[in-house]
């Protein structure tokens, strides 16, 4: 079977849709560095203004340091997720085994995060514990574990 009819000939719908969401997760991401780079860029951390009657603040090198050093990892850190996000949806889409391993891999890791944030935020964490709970069991259909086979 050629490359492009096993990408496009006989996917199950549900893949397709996991695929595109991840390429949403990855965009998302993407978005989120953009405007950190940003905020990075407008915010002044070296030099804070004094307050009326004081006489100008020395610039907080420590402290600016620590924040773009904060700043940078965050950014690295949305990009790793980011492009894990991307290539997921590619391999889905493509119908990589390793995509299918990887989107499990993931969805056990967030199940695990999530889970620890329960008591704080109930609401989300438990919606996003549900929603990679149905990625598992939807990825673990017969259906879809043979679309992977090929």
């Amino acid at each position: 079977m050629d490359e492009w009819h096993h990408a496009f000939g006989e996917r199950p719908l549900g893949v397709t849709v996991l695929a595109i969401l991840y390429f949403i997760n990855a965009a998302i991401t993407f978005i989120a560095i953009a405007a950190i780079a940003v905020l990075a860029s407008t915010v002044d951390f070296f030099e804070p203004y004094p307050l009326p009657g004081e006489v100008y603040a020395q610039p907080m090198e420590q402290e600016a340091s620590l924040a773009n050093a904060i700043i940078v990892g965050v950014g690295i850190v949305l990009g790793i997720i980011g492009g894990i996000n991307m290539l997921i949806g590619v391999g889905l889409f493509m119908g990589r085994k390793w995509a299918r391993n990887l989107a499990i891999a993931l969805a056990i890791i967030n199940i695990i995060i999530y889970s620890l944030g329960i008591p704080a935020t109930m609401g989300a964490s438990l919606a996003m514990v549900f929603f990679n709970g149905f990625i598992l069991w939807y990825l673990y259909r017969p259906h879809v574990t043979a679309y992977f086979r090929k």
